[in-house]
């Protein structure tokens, strides 16, 4: 056994609980985690049937051998993991497996600081299961830590006991003609003593090879012991989440032992159950009662081994294993619900594979200890169990059964009856054109006969009867809903055929996406102390985002006063100004991409103005880098590859198209130390379907370190799905504010086609619709429109006319619309490619109406 206190040469993070509980026979205090244990307890003790042939076996251990087994690793002298003998006492121990039959025995190389260490693998097969694993294990390295551990570490408790633990049960089994049902492989690790090496090698091992381990018994020093045969005691050392399987082994233990059983301390890191408890495997752990005096010492010798105890743990330990061996498979996936009288409840479960399972017993209670005192037999996969107390919650299990009565592990659920239906559970309100799509889980009382809808102006109010749904519908499309600034407040209800109606659902706000309400600004920046040009407040930058759009009349959004971005809070904007532009949490874009994705694949627009792109939306820490389609930075805005160096120095963002200003850094806002430069700009390139606006530079060479980045792109355009987005490398704050408030008028107005407030409001032609330019113009293959309609509840068409007014193509006829985007493959209404030359589009809407003029090339 390996202390926590010795120096080892790797180092692992272990999370444990140390609690000891308590004995009374010793007079211990009661152990705070005995409730815990308590409800693995009662869930641990069923059917645990008495079997001959299982009793005849576990007699077969003889303490004579145990005592032979730990001699012959004393006789090694050392076993010290460094020591020259390492691969020798390797050997042997396989030599012995190989000697009582064991059909496939080997060792297991794995190194550690240099030398090569041996884990030793004995297996017998199962005979049904043989890819299904009971590991037994305990480690053969020794230690002293008093005198030279090459030349002295006997090691009889620690652990030559746990090794013979290995090997008198595979003794014992080969010699009876034992056939498990699932397959036995016995470990005997090396390295313990300098961290659990071998056995993080094996359990490392076996996650890589997705092996079915079923459970991990582990022995550290099970030899010592000073009590009359009468008052024998075993520690259990258990796992948190294989209490359940503690329980069970110490059950098992009283059926065919002396033994007297308690349980340790909890999540015992220092031996080896542990790295197979933290790879994920279910682990049992025997440990002496007396801790040995003799513990990593010369003394540790086989004459301090009590080998009548030694041998009464192994008996315990061989009647788990081959009762976990041979049980049957569990059932699975529980799943308990209200049945709705009342007093029952629906289980229902998936059938266990295992032909060996003759029946399935449902045990339940009002809590964990009084689950055994309930239980009846049934066959199938359901059953309805009655005579419940209405709104009491009962704990269930349901397990296998073989011929013998042997149980297997149980699957469990919990459950309350009642006679009016349950509250529907996960309902949803997703944000859609013009309507918002709820949805929920079924209900699954017997007598359900639907559900009722309500809908609130008010998150408090339950509000009015929306709908009512049937049974066998758990869907409903509100299309009832006018889009704005205000939200709407679902709730669903259960009701029975006799009108009893239960308890609301959780509360959920949407509104419908309408794309509709104009500009919105998105604050990522974290406001600073003011106290220098790189940590503005959050009222500096706010006052300086809201003039770039005050023509526009945006409303705010500071994502640090909402614990999470939703699409219903950006899917009734038309347009989003996203900035972030402090340094001290450039990533947090990251958790809203998917929210993004959405908003501009459903036709918003978006121009982010955001420090290190990359690792706002990809997290990304390190340059050069790549990205391909499926990432959001490639997919929605278009950047194929960013650059960055710290020695890099931005002054000026260049226009690369047309009506885009140029860009300068605001000497007041930068550092005379920099040259009035400032860093922290990322370079891109754009994908091939996008459009670099803005390019890198400064004042010094591109072969400087300082222009490393001159000529790499700063600002893309890109277009996706039915939205688009304008992304900026660096923060439009720190630029001179007249050219920065240009830029991001040119932006709204001309790449996203926005209306100012004052044009909605008056009489203009403009006043009701917006269509955009078609892209590109001239074209040849097909042109891109957008058409925005600021009322949505009248019809609106758009449609391509000829020079000489003919009718081409109807795009749309008369649908009310918020903001649509077309595309025109220049064919005509049957089909036909039209012939070169110009045609007009025209959107109207009532008595309103606008034309704009495209060049078709073929």
């Amino acid at each position: 056994m390996k202390k926590v206190t010795l120096s080892i040469l790797l180092i692992f993070t272990l999370s444990c609980i140390c609690a000891q509980t308590a004995n009374p026979a010793l007079g211990e205090a009661p152990n705070p985690l005995e409730g815990l244990y308590q409800q693995a307890r009662a869930r641990a003790g069923f059917g645990l049937a008495r079997q001959v042939d299982l009793q005849n076996l576990v007699n077969a251990v003889e303490a004579d051998s145990v005592l032979s087994h730990i001699q012959g690793l004393q006789d090694f002298g050392t076993r010290y993991c460094f020591a020259d003998n390492r691969s020798a006492v390797s050997r042997w121990i396989r030599d012995l497996f190989i000697s009582f039959g064991v059909p496939h025995v080997e060792l297991q190389q794995f190194e550690l600081d240099g030398t090569d260490q041996y884990n030793v693998v004995a297996t017998i097969p199962g005979s049904v299961y043989p890819d299904e694993y009971i590991i037994v294990g305990g480690h053969h390295d020794s230690y002293n830590q008093y005198d030279d551990p090459y030349l002295s570490a006997p090691g009889a408790d620690d652990n030559a006991s746990g090794t013979a633990a290995c090997l008198e049960m595979a003794r014992v089994m080969m010699a009876s003609g034992f056939r498990p049902r699932r397959s036995i492989r016995f470990i005997t690790f090396a390295a313990e003593e300098w961290g659990m090496i071998g056995s993080y090698a094996y359990a490392g091992y076996a996650l890589e090879n997705e092996m079915d381990i079923r459970l991990m018994i582990n022995h550290d020093m099970i030899g010592y012991n000073t009590a009359a045969p009468g008052e024998w005691q075993v520690r259990l050392m258990p796992y948190e989440v294989s209490l359940e399987h503690s329980y069970r082994a110490q059950n098992i233990t009283s059926l065919y032992t002396n033994m007297q059983t308690y349980f340790g301390e909890l999540n015992k890191p220092a031996s080896d159950g542990a790295p197979f408890w933290e790879a994920g495997y279910d682990v049992i752990y025997f440990f002496e009662h007396e801790f040995s005096p003799q513990y990593h010492t010369s003394d540790d010798t086989v004459a301090n081994i009590d080998g009548d105890y030694c041998a009464e743990v192994i008996r315990a330990s061989t009647a788990v294993a081959a009762t976990f061996a041979d049980m049957p498979q569990s059932p699975a996936n529980l799943v308990v619900h209200n049945y709705g009288d009342g007093e029952s409840l629906h289980l229902a479960w998936e059938l266990s594979p295992d032909p060996a399972v003759s029946h399935y017993r449902i045990h339940w209670g009002s809590g964990y200890s009084d689950l055994a005192d309930n239980y009846v037999d049934c066959t199938g996969s359901s059953y309805i169990l009655s005579g419940l107390t209405e709104g009491t919650p009962y704990l269930v299990g349901v397990y296998s059964v073989d011929a013998f009565g042997l149980e297997s592990m149980g699957a469990l659920g919990t459950g309350t009856p009642f006679d009016a239906p349950l509250a529907p559970t996960e309902l949803t309100g997703s944000p859609a054109r013009r309507h918002v799509q709820l949805s929920w889980q079924p209900n699954h009382e017997h007598d359900l006969a639907g559900y009722k809808v309500y809908r609130s102006t008010e998150a408090d109010a339950q509000g009015s009867l929306l709908a009512t749904v049937p049974a066998s519908d758990t869907s409903y499309r509100d299309q009832s809903v006018n889009g704005g600034l205000h939200s709407y407040y679902y709730r669903v209800c259960g009701f029975d055929h006799d009108g009893n109606i239960g308890p609301a659902s959780q509360v959920i706000r949407s509104r419908p996406l309408t794309l509709n309400q104009g500009a919105l600004i998105v604050d990522e920046t974290i406001g600073g102390s003011g106290s220098t040009v790189f940590t503005p407040t959050d009222e500096m930058v706010d006052e300086f985002y809201a003039d770039m759009l005050d023509v526009y009349e945006p409303q705010l959004i500071d994502l640090a006063k909402l614990d999470e971005l939703q699409l219903i809070d950006l899917g009734v904007f038309s347009c989003l100004l996203w900035h972030g532009n402090d340094l001290t949490n450039i990533s947090s874009a990251a958790a809203c991409t998917d929210v993004l994705r959405e908003y501009v694949g459903m036709g918003g627009k978006v121009l982010f103005s955001v420090y290190h792109p990359s690792t706002a939306f990809e997290m990304n820490a390190g340059y050069p880098t790549t990205f391909e389609a499926g990432d959001f930075i490639y997919d929605v805005l278009g950047i194929a590859e960013v650059d960055f160096t710290n020695q890099s120095r931005f002054k000026t963002a260049l226009p690369l198209q047309p009506g885009y200003p140029l860009i300068q850094v605001d000497p007041l806002k930068s550092l005379s130390a920099l040259n009035h430069h400032i860093n922290r700009v990322e370079g891109m390139t754009p994908t091939d379907n996008a459009t670099a606006i803005y390019a890198y530079a400064g004042e010094y060479d591109n072969d400087s370190a300082q222009g490393y980045l001159n000529g790499q792109a700063v600002g893309i355009k890109n277009d996706y799905a039915l939205g688009s987005a304008v992304t900026l490398s660096f923060p439009l704050y720190y630029m001179e504010a007249a050219n920065a408030k240009a830029l991001v008028q040119h932006v709204f107005r001309h790449d996203f086609a926005e209306l100012y407030p004052a044009e909605i409001g008056g009489n203009t032609p403009a006043a009701s619709l917006s269509l955009s330019l078609p892209a590109p113009n001239p074209f040849s293959g097909s042109a891109r429109i957008t058409l925005k309609a600021n009322d949505c509840s009248q019809n609106t068409s758009l449609k391509i006319y000829n020079q000489r007014g003919q009718l081409v193509r109807t795009l749309m006829q008369d649908k009310p619309i918020g903001v649509e985007v077309f595309s025109w493959d220049a064919r005509d209404d049957d089909g036909n490619r039209v012939s070169s030359g110009v045609y007009f589009l025209q959107a109207k809407q009532g008595d309103q109406s606008l034309t704009r003029k495209m060049v078709y090339i073929r």
